[in-house]
């Protein structure tokens, strides 16, 4: 047996004088010390092992309350791809909005792609029509070979032309963010001067009106090709002058391209510059031109609306906003 034993002195005086000394010895068996230690530490044990449980459990609580949110986008997304949602719905926290909004930018512009190329494919079964049916039409009832030949290979240039059209349509990709920026003023003065050429009998007079800063981030063929047909409808329909103004507004870029042609009726606008649709159908082409306008102002978030011009022709007016 082992005694811890605790001894100290005391030195008592009395009223005579005198003193007295004295020790005092406290004496306690080692078992009881070792038991009191031992229940302190299975008491300390305890208690450290269940808050760390506590711990863990709150720390399990959290991570699922908070990955709650991830749990339901996944959800939305496995919706999204087996067809029973088209987009991220419902309500989101703040840190998972810009993602959201961005995953929904991108189903947005995957479905307006594969909608492009339908309506492409449609148009263009629609616009084959005719020349095939001519061709058919020439193989069936004509006997001089020489002209069959050359109505032949005057419906296979449409053909083609038709073809190029539709494909160059179907790759407009549209508003693109990291895109550099193109001056609308040197792009028309370029198609300008290619289509006083090709329409030099005419002798068509322009007026423009074109700010310097005229820049918009874009892709440059997009532009070309969005100015080309606009500006190229102005010069087929004019009588002898067109128009061209390009301002600054603070939420994008204005243009306007006008012609003193006959005109369009205003009630018609929406449906001329619909896929394959042409107001004069004695004019040469397909309808084309309006509806590639159209879909490339609508990549870039823009409108396009047809207005009554004071030359007393067609005017076209294209708003695209800024990046």
């Amino acid at each position: 047996m082992i005694i811890h034993n605790l001894a100290f002195g005391v030195v008592w005086e009395n009223d005579a004088g005198e003193q007295f000394e004295y020790t005092i010895n406290v004496s306690e068996d080692e078992v009881h010390l070792e038991a009191q230690t031992a229940n302190f530490q299975r008491g300390l044990w305890y208690w450290l092992g269940g808050t760390g449980l506590i711990l863990l459990l709150a720390q399990w609580w959290v991570l699922r309350w908070s990955l709650r949110p991830l749990n339901k986008a996944a959800k939305d997304l496995d919706a999204i791809e087996s067809g029973q949602h088209a987009r991220l719905s419902g309500s989101y926290p703040i840190e998972l909005q810009q993602l959201t909004r961005n995953i929904n930018r991108l189903l947005d512009h995957e479905q307006h792609r594969r909608l492009r190329y339908k309506n492409s494919l449609a148009d263009l079964a629609h616009s084959l029509k005719t020349p095939l049916a001519v061709l058919r039409s020439e193989v069936e009832n004509s006997d001089d070979l020489l002209q069959l030949k050359s109505d032949a290979q005057e419906q296979l240039d449409r053909l083609s032309h038709l073809v190029d059209y539709q494909l160059q349509r179907a790759a407009t990709e549209g508003k693109n963010n990291l895109l550099a920026p193109v001056s609308l003023g040197e792009i028309i003065h370029k198609i300008i001067t290619s289509l006083d050429k090709v329409y030099q009998q005419k002798r068509v007079r322009h007026q423009l009106e074109i700010e310097r800063d005229a820049f918009i981030h874009a892709d440059q063929d997009d532009m070309y090709e969005l100015l080309g047909n606009l500006l190229e409808n102005a010069y087929k329909y004019c009588r002898s002058q067109v128009n061209i103004i390009v301002r600054l507004m603070q939420s994008g870029i204005l243009l306007k391209i006008e012609d003193d042609g006959a005109g369009l009726p205003i009630r018609s606008g929406e449906a001329i510059i619909k896929r394959g649709r042409r107001f004069d159908s004695q004019q040469e082409g397909h309808g084309l031109g309006l509806a590639i306008a159209s879909d490339i102002v609508e990549a870039y978030e823009g409108t396009i609306e047809l207005e009554k011009s004071y030359l007393g022709g067609a005017c076209f007016v294209i708003k695209l906003p800024n990046q």
